[in-house]
């Protein structure tokens, strides 16, 4: 009896040969060493979903194409249960699909997925798994390097890879760089703080900038640009955000004087040019 008790449980987490169980899945991934690949739809509200899902999730071949590289787990946010872990994995659009190595750790996220003839659909997935891998290498390839020649290809590396999105996964690198460039001569850390911060800076600007507190906005720039000291293009949106909030506060002279600011960062990039207009009274 408990054996079709069994049975009755996994056949009602399995659906043509995707899990239904994010947890189940994850457990899989880690005793098979496989990639686990997470598909979200919303077959209720969005047409292209249902799509998604009968002609590739459930088209022939799809499965066996993919199984011996990911463990396959479908969520819909229809079902219960599935909406707080959706967001939990920060999906905003549908259909999307997460994937992450066998421990785990979300490597790449893409949302809004159009479906397209199946043989394609595996070829990209398995694609994208094989960019990871051969990344993961690379990382390895280059931390057995020596000297300035390391610091320099790892940096090079880094900069190639989302670290605030994918931290989990390439964060360990990271942190191998720090043990390295412990003065931080590559500069590097510096740039990653200044990105940190500026997505705090980010998520407190909307909490003040909709209740008209323009001094506020004002004071959160200044403080960031004090404590990390951004350049660049980092600059001029930090720098930007304060200029809009002496502007919707009638404050023209003030704002003119961070429109220079901005120019001065750099005059040709997106910011500098918009700058450029708003002091020749083109907005």
């Amino acid at each position: 009896m408990w054996r079709l008790w069994l049975w009755v449980v996994f056949c009602g987490s399995l659906q043509a040969g995707w899990l239904l169980d994010l947890k189940m899945g994850a457990v899989e991934a880690g005793e098979s060493g496989r990639e686990l690949l997470v598909v979200v739809t919303s077959l209720k509200t969005s047409g292209v979903c249902v799509q998604w899902k009968k002609r590739v999730m459930d088209a022939e071949g799809v499965v066996d194409g993919l199984r011996d590289r990911f463990v396959l787990v479908h969520l819909d946010v229809g079902e219960e249960g599935n909406r707080e872990l959706v967001k939990g994995m920060k999906v905003r659009g549908f259909p999307a699909a997460v994937f992450s190595d066998s421990q785990g750790r979300v490597y790449l996220r893409e949302e809004g997925i159009v479906p397209g003839e199946v043989k394609d659909v595996v070829k990209d997935l398995l694609g994208k798994s094989e960019g990871f891998r051969s990344k993961q290498e690379e990382f390895v390839k280059v931390r057995g390097m020596e000297g300035e020649a390391r610091v320099k290809a790892l940096v090079k590396m880094l900069e190639g890879v989302d670290l605030l999105e994918y931290s989990e996964v390439y964060g360990e690198h990271l942190e191998f760089l720090k043990s390295i460039d412990v003065e931080d001569a590559s500069g590097f850390q510096k740039k990653h703080r200044a990105r940190v911060g500026f997505g705090v800076l980010e998520a407190d600007l909307v909490k003040v900038f909709h209740k008209d507190s323009y001094e506020e906005v004002a004071r959160l720039v200044d403080g960031y640009v004090k404590e990390f000291g951004p350049e660049g293009e980092l600059l001029q949106k930090a720098l930007f955000r304060k200029m809009a909030a002496y502007r919707h506060q009638g404050k023209m002279k003030e704002a003119a004087e961070v429109a220079r600011e901005i120019i001065e960062v750099d005059a040709e990039s997106a910011h500098g040019k918009m700058s450029r207009q708003i002091l020749d009274g083109k907005f």
